[in-house]
């Protein structure tokens, strides 16, 4: 048995379709259209990326280098 996740948006009250992120306080999920091991690795590495780079520059901001 497989779980599709569906994703309505709440303002137009329509279905949306393919990828989707859910972001919320402390917690990030990714839903991918495809139960294929290829697009759900290529939302890993990308989020990743982007959580890293977020976690770098607020190291930047709180330890300044002098």
């Amino acid at each position: 048995m497989r779980i599709r996740p569906q994703i309505i948006n709440l303002q137009t009250k329509r279905l949306e379709l393919g990828e989707a992120k859910i972001v919320g306080k402390d917690i990030l999920f990714n839903i991918t259209p495809s139960p294929e091991l290829q697009p759900v690795c290529k939302m890993l590495l990308m989020t990743q990326k982007k959580l890293f780079l977020s976690w770098v520059k607020s190291l930047a901001l709180t330890n300044p280098v002098s």
